[in-house]
């Protein structure tokens, strides 16, 4: 009852103590999956680190907003410990990933530059719009400026979404003749892209076994 009571989908007439809240909040989670008990097939999640459950628990009470960019500069105040934590991470994954890196350079000695977003979503739509704004510069003097974006078609769905958001180009997905959705009322899933007529926008290119895509 209490949880039909405040999660009815209307505004509550009435306020709710701690008690209350607390067991809503319990009733609700009750009903997520057990990574690691429940059978679960392609959920794109899974059970955090124990260590990163204790550090979300002590770094969040203080609002771990850093703000901006604080590689090559300092950011919004009050938050140096986070801050360094994504340095030192970006640092990791430059290196990993073959970045240069020069011992007479200031605090940043990377040619690289970046961020740790909340998701793959905003990830996404930084990267894309980086890349635009680079290139629509470099193409400006020749007049057209569309732009192509090529993609794996296991890549993140926001992808689409993001080069809408851009104004990239606009591509359909249409209906597929053969899958269904695996809901308890079975729909049509749109697993067919199709690219915006004048080739802007997201392409999404075949690929190889292995699953990278097929350059050739």
């Amino acid at each position: 009852m209490y949880v039909r009571k405040y999660l009815s989908g209307g505004w509550p007439r009435h306020g709710a103590n701690y008690t209350e809240l607390w067991r809503i909040l319990r009733k609700l989670h009750s009903k997520n999956g057990k990574w690691g008990k429940t059978r679960i097939l392609g959920f794109p999640s899974m059970s955090p680190h124990p260590l990163g459950i204790k550090a979300f628990q002590l770094y969040q009470p203080r609002h771990t907003n850093a703000i901006l960019t604080h590689t090559r500069g300092d950011g919004e105040k009050g938050f140096k410990g986070v801050q360094k934590l994504e340095r030192s991470v970006i640092a990791m994954l430059a290196d990993m990933l073959g970045a240069k890196h020069s011992r007479t350079a200031g605090r940043w000695p990377w040619n690289v530059d970046g961020y740790i977003t909340s998701g793959g979503t905003e990830a996404n739509m930084m990267g894309l719009w980086i890349g635009r704004e680079k290139l629509r510069r470099e193409i400006e003097s020749k007049g057209d400026q569309r732009i192509a974006v090529l993609a794996s078609p296991a890549s993140h769905y926001s992808l689409w979404k993001v080069c809408n958001v851009l104004d990239l180009g606009e591509g359909k997905w249409h209906d597929c003749d053969e899958c269904k959705h695996w809901t308890p009322q079975p729909t049509v899933v749109k697993h067919h892209f199709v690219t915006a007529v004048d080739g802007s926008g997201l392409h999404l290119v075949r690929c190889n076994p292995s699953g990278e895509i097929d350059v050739l």
